[in-house]
């Protein structure tokens, strides 16, 4: 799930201080992980925040347990201490996915290219800062 190694990533806001609801975008993809942090089941709401008909539909990437939104909203029984992982609108976001808002061509095609990068963003740079992403300390440290 390259969404949450290069996303960002939003907290999907609950009504249970229990429940976390993280969803990671990256590229017109979604990806989108519900936990119950306490030993007792609980039955939630929410909405996936993600526009349109892809927002309605959670395909759980771990079982047969889809979710399907009624009236905008997701409903889910979830027991103590459970989880569920869902990709958002299906599971055909490989057709969906947009190019990067940087020219893709060549810029891993040498070391040169990679090296030349000064920094990655790895997740969201207002959470987490920008470091340096490993491929490029490893192209700078076959520089010649």
């Amino acid at each position: 799930m390259p969404e949450i190694g290069w996303g960002d990533f939003a907290i999907i806001g609950a009504r249970d201080p229990a429940i976390l609801i993280m969803r990671y975008d990256w590229r017109n993809n979604s990806v989108l992980f519900v936990h119950n942090l306490d030993e007792k089941p609980r039955e939630i709401s929410f909405a996936s925040g993600v526009p349109g008909d892809a927002g309605k539909l959670l395909i759980n990437l771990l079982s047969e347990d889809h979710s399907r939104a009624a009236g905008g909203r997701h409903r889910l029984l979830i027991e103590g201490y459970g989880y569920r992982w869902y990709r958002v609108g299906g599971l055909d976001y490989l057709l969906k996915r947009r190019e990067i808002d940087n020219n893709e061509t060549g810029v891993w095609g040498n070391r040169d290219s990679i090296a030349s990068l000064p920094m990655v963003n790895m997740r969201n740079s207002r959470a987490f800062g920008w470091a340096v992403h490993p491929l490029v300390s490893l192209a700078r440290s076959l520089r010649p």
